[in-house]
């Protein structure tokens, strides 16, 4: 499941361009030069040059990357969406003109840096890419496969501030040469138009499960030691629902480590409806997160019946979610409950390099209830493997992965932050119709590694 993202091209139907000089500001009995204003530039957190002005007047992208989330400008200087549309009162400026006996200063737009890492971001694009070739190839489900996907988005978040190091989504297109591929653009399948990282809704699947476990363990409808019985099988109203094996007696961590449908089950019912979305509120689901630009709230299963509420435990059903908020789900146990609204302004008009530390957004008390997802998510990570072992990295890595039914079969998603016991940043991977997301974390994480060693 995945809109489209109509909403920024609404919305810059309404933008009133601060560029342009009203009749009143001129008089009408003297001829005027205009002093035309400079469109602010675009820059990474490190001041790599995003976005910029050409001699000629025009806007140009010199690394030619995150196309969805610095949004394009028109020949005529319109903003069309993402960042240049959001932060238009700073870049735009304002013209001056000058004529006999009167004149009015130009005011040229301010430079935005945004808390994107070039680096990251590109290495995030060609994760997606090469998804997306292995897709091409034919998906294979083996848990030792590479990972594959139609299409997807990764975001990456640093764990202490909610900023955005990553925000990519496939299929791409590059800004340079949008006004000429246009046409083909709007006719290919699947398209590269929509925003899938901040607009694309997707069930989350198995992922939520964390969400599910930290509910119930907060709420005391489980502890650490409980444990219930899995014999792949659990019929309720007429119905049986399933699991992918028979996992005998589990707890918590072992659910979590072996995704355990039953376990999940059990647990809800146990918790009841009312706790369950309390907690998926609280998490950040089912509402947009305060963010500079438009993103989705997605939606939440309404639990009416066991069986609604047991299939909104293992993030199924009706519930849908963002690749955002998937990943500020992923901030937020790594923060041991503490959730940021997610951010991707670092500063104006110069480069600051000052570490930032925002009030939180939510605080759930915590009581070790995150130490014991994390011991859960930290076993999910052996099991990945080869060039995608998560066992090569420095320090120990904690994800949970989901495999949820979708339009195209099955979606694959991974959540998960490092390192596990001092989390720097937290990341969530959605590939449509493909297999083994989990196996993006690896390359994900030393990118981050490789761009913090610079």
């Amino acid at each position: 499941m995945m809109l489209a993202a109509g909403t920024a091209a609404a919305v810059c139907l309404s933008v009133t361009y601060r560029t342009m000089i009203s009749a009143e500001d001129i008089s009408p009995a003297q001829p005027a030069r205009i002093i035309r204003a400079v469109r602010g530039r675009i820059l990474d957190r490190n001041g790599v040059l995003l976005a910029g002005n050409s001699p000629e007047g025009g806007r140009f992208w010199p690394e030619d990357i995150c196309p969805h989330l610095l949004g394009a400008v028109s020949s005529d200087g319109q903003p069309q969406g993402g960042v240049e549309l959001a932060f238009e009162d700073i870049l735009a400026g304002k013209n001056g003109y000058e004529a006999e006996g009167s004149s009015v200063a130009v005011s040229n737009g301010q430079d935005v840096y945004l808390t994107i890492d070039c680096e990251i971001q590109r290495a995030a694009e060609d994760i997606l890419t090469k998804a997306g070739e292995q897709y091409a190839k034919g998906v294979d489900y083996d848990v030792k496969a590479p990972y594959s996907g139609s299409a997807g988005a990764i975001i990456l978040l640093d764990c202490k501030s909610g900023e955005v190091l990553a925000c990519a989504s496939y299929p791409n297109y590059s800004l340079n040469e949008l006004g000429r591929d246009y046409e083909s653009l709007v006719k290919a399948e699947p398209s590269p138009l929509p925003d899938r990282a901040l607009q694309g809704l997707y069930r989350p699947g198995s992922a939520l499960k964390t969400v599910t476990a930290a509910a119930a363990l907060s709420e005391g409808a489980i502890n650490e030691n409980t444990r219930f019985y899995c014999s792949s099988r659990l019929h309720l109203a007429d119905t049986d629902f399933s699991c992918m094996k028979a996992h005998g007696y589990t707890d918590v961590k072992g659910a979590l480590e072996f995704s355990c449908n039953i376990f999940f089950y059990k647990t809800a019912l146990r918790l009841g409806s009312e706790s369950l979305t309390k907690y998926q509120r609280l998490f950040g689901l089912g509402e947009a997160p305060a963010f500079e630009l438009p993103t989705l709230a997605g939606q939440l299963t309404s639990p009416k019946t066991d069986g609604l509420l047991i299939q909104s435990a293992i993030g199924q059903g009706e519930t849908l979610c963002t690749p955002l908020q998937l990943a500020v789900t992923a901030m937020t146990i790594a923060n041991r409950g503490v959730r940021y609204s997610p951010t991707v302004l670092r500063s104006v008009g110069y480069r600051d390099s000052s570490r930032h530390y925002p009030e939180p957004a939510e605080v759930i008390p915590d009581g070790g209830v995150f130490d014991i997802i994390t011991e859960g998510m930290v076993s999910v990570s052996k099991y990945t493997y080869g060039e995608y072992a998560l066992s090569q990295l420095d320090k120990p890595a904690a994800i949970k992965t989901g495999s949820p039914q979708s339009p195209r079969g099955y979606d694959s998603t991974v959540i998960g932050f490092y390192p596990a016991d001092k989390p720097e940043i937290a990341f969530a991977v959605v590939l449509e119709g493909g297999a083994n997301a989990k196996n993006c974390a690896y390359s994900l994480i030393r990118a981050y590694d490789d761009a913090k060693g610079r």
